[in-house]
């Protein structure tokens, strides 16, 4: 649902139309290269903790994905961003 909700964005607010695939490829990279990061985190200080940090990284980038449209570089380095706080999800239900 959320993918339907970024592509319907990314096509219509953003003007980014044909780039909706690199950039959900971006996203699930870094957040498949950052899961060992985090599994780290989640150790070394907790759940809560890692949630927080995680859950706070994703803030500025909707703010950045919200205030500038047609950048590819832009939208692509938001990604990354998104991607690390992605990442964080996904470990919390251990």
């Amino acid at each position: 649902m959320a993918q339907g909700i970024f592509a319907f964005f990314c096509t219509h607010a953003a003007g980014l139309t044909g780039s909706f695939q690199y950039l959900v490829l971006i996203l699930l990279v870094v957040a498949s290269l950052a899961i060992p990061f985090w599994q780290w985190f989640l150790v070394k200080f907790g759940k809560k903790s890692a949630a927080f940090v995680g859950l706070s990284l994703i803030i500025p980038a909707f703010i950045i994905l919200v205030q500038v449209t047609h950048s590819f570089i832009t939208f692509a380095l938001t990604m990354i961003l998104v991607g690390c706080s992605t990442a964080s999800l996904f470990l919390l239900p251990w």
